[in-house]
C-alpha cells in the first residue's frame, strides 16, 4: 500500500474514534447485523475494510466497485462519493534472488 493509502485509513480510524463517547463501550463502526458486505459476492468485509466501510450513514451496508455495479446494470447517483476499500490477500512469498 502507498503512504497515501495508509494516511487515508489512519485519518478514517481517528475520525471514527473521535465519535466515541468515553463512557460508551460501543465502537461507531460496530453494528450487529449491519456489517458492510459486498453486494455481488455477499461476503462480509474484513480487516481494515470493516472499519473504513462500517459506521457510515448509508441506509444500506452493501458495497461494490463501480465495475461490479455496472456489470449488474445499476446506475450510480450523481454526486455519490466512493469509499476506500483495500484489496488484500494472504499468499506465499518466495524470495527470488537474481
Amino acid at each position: 500500500m502507498s503512504n497515501k493509502t495508509y494516511k487515508i485509513i489512519t485519518q478514517e480510524i481517528i475520525k471514527k474514534l473521535e465519535q466515541v463517547n468515553v463512557s460508551d463501550l460501543e465502537k461507531p463502526w460496530f453494528n450487529i447485523g449491519l456489517s458492510p458486505y459486498n453486494a455481488i459476492s455477499k461476503k462480509t468485509y474484513r480487516g481494515v475494510n470493516y472499519i473504513t466501510l462500517g459506521g457510515n450513514s448509508h441506509k444500506s451496508k452493501a458495497y461494490a466497485s463501480f465495475k461490479q455495479w455496472s456489470g449488474k446494470e445499476c446506475r450510480i447517483k450523481k454526486g455519490e462519493r466512493s469509499h476506500l476499500a483495500v484489496f488484500w490477500k494472504i499468499g506465499k512469498y518466495e524470495d527470488q534472488k537474481s
